[in-house]
Order: structure tokens, then C-alpha cells, then sequence
């Protein structure tokens, strides 16, 4: 998790240099509780360094309540971190996803040179470090032209624009049968760690 991994290096050592945190390290609660508030703070500061080289945040001026420490003293945030502080905290998360697009690669017999572009998918992929990294050991034809936040529900809606719209009702079923068949074999081969909890609600 990009946000937990920004928390854990970045957010939670710049705290415990100001307040007495004792009790978040050893109470499991209290230590969730905290992390969890501020993964927030941490998903808008490493947005914002999507588009500059440095962001701010701080508590005065938003409504986040992060609780006291073991002195009884108000928890405030107020901080600015740099790229490269995000790197460090963030990289390794990005080097398993570049390694995941590897073996994927192998496992169809290409390689980056074989790809005429790669198109970048989802909120994370406008991280200049991503597609640096990509650029780097994938392939120099990243394309950035289609916002990652819409290249999904481009891709359907151009898929489906190719289909017969002369299907009849039982068709069309047998179709979304298959196509769900299908997606739940993808979700139980997929290489992240599974999270029982999304199954069941």
C-alpha cells in the first residue's frame, strides 16, 4: 500500500520527534487507529508530488482530529516532504509493480522492444516515478496521452462499439456468464495478496 508505506517511513518518524508515542508502538489499536488517519494526509501529499516537486500539509488547516499523545498533548501534522523522500518510501512498491509487468511480458515470449506503446492504467500511473521507472526497464513508449483515470472505460466503450447489437436477450447472458467466469478466474490468479474481506461484502 503506497499510503501505508508513506505513513510508516515518513509521516510516523516526523511525529514521534515532537509528541511522546509510546503507547501507539506497543497498543495495536491505538497504532492502527493513527496510520489510518493518516493515510489521507499521506494519499494527497503524494498526489500533489505527481505534479510538483514538493508538498505541505498540515492539520491547522483541515478538520483531522489524530488524537493525543501519552502526554495528553493534541497531535498535529505539519509537514513538507520532497521526490525524493517519496522515492525512498514508496520505491519498493514501485519496483515489484515494474517486476509484475516483467514476468508478464515473459510469460507471452515479448519484451519492452516489442511494445509499440504502453499505455499506463490508474491513479498511481501519473507518478513521474513509475513512469520513469517504466520508461527505464520496460520500454521508452510510455504513452501518456490517455488519462490513466478513464483509459479502462475508454478501452470497454471501444470494445463495445465492435460488438453485433443484433444479440438476443438469452445471448447476451450467456455472454456476461462467460465474461464473469472469466473475471473471477483473473481475480484468484492475480499475483497481489488476496483480501477475503472484499469478497464478502
Amino acid at each position: 500500500n503506497l499510503d501505508e508505506a508513506v505513513v510508516n517511513k515518513i509521516l510516523m518518524p516526523s511525529l514521534k520527534e515532537d509528541y511522546a508515542l509510546s503507547s501507539y508502538e506497543t497498543t495495536e489499536w491505538k497504532k492502527k487507529a493513527l496510520i489510518d488517519a493518516l493515510k489521507g494526509p499521506a494519499e494527497e501529499m503524494r498526489i500533489a508530488l505527481s505534479f510538483a516537486d514538493s508538498a505541505d500539509y498540515s492539520t491547522y488547516d483541515r478538520n483531522l482530529n489524530l488524537g493525543q499523545d501519552d502526554n495528553g498533548e493534541e497531535i498535529d501534522l505539519e509537514i513538507t516532504i520532497n521526490k525524493d523522500q517519496l522515492i525512498d518510501a514508496v520505491g519498493e512498491q514501485y519496483k515489484k509493480a515494474v517486476g509484475i509487468c516483467k514476468k508478464l511480458l515473459e510469460r507471452n515470449g515479448l519484451t519492452g522492444k516489442d511494445l509499440s506503446s504502453l499505455i499506463l492504467v490508474g491513479g498511481p500511473t501519473y507518478s513521474p516515478i513509475i513512469r520513469d521507472m517504466l520508461k527505464a526497464e520496460i520500454t521508452a513508449n510510455v504513452d501518456t496521452s490517455i488519462n490513466p483515470m478513464t483509459a479502462v472505460a475508454r478501452g470497454a466503450a471501444l470494445y463495445a462499439s465492435t460488438i453485433d447489437a443484433n444479440i438476443n436477450e438469452a445471448e447476451i447472458k450467456k455472454k456476461q456468464s462467460r465474461k464473469l467466469c472469466f473475471c473471477k478466474l483473473v481475480i484468484w490468479a492475480c499475483p497481489f495478496p488476496r483480501k477475503p474481506s472484499l469478497w464478502t461484502q
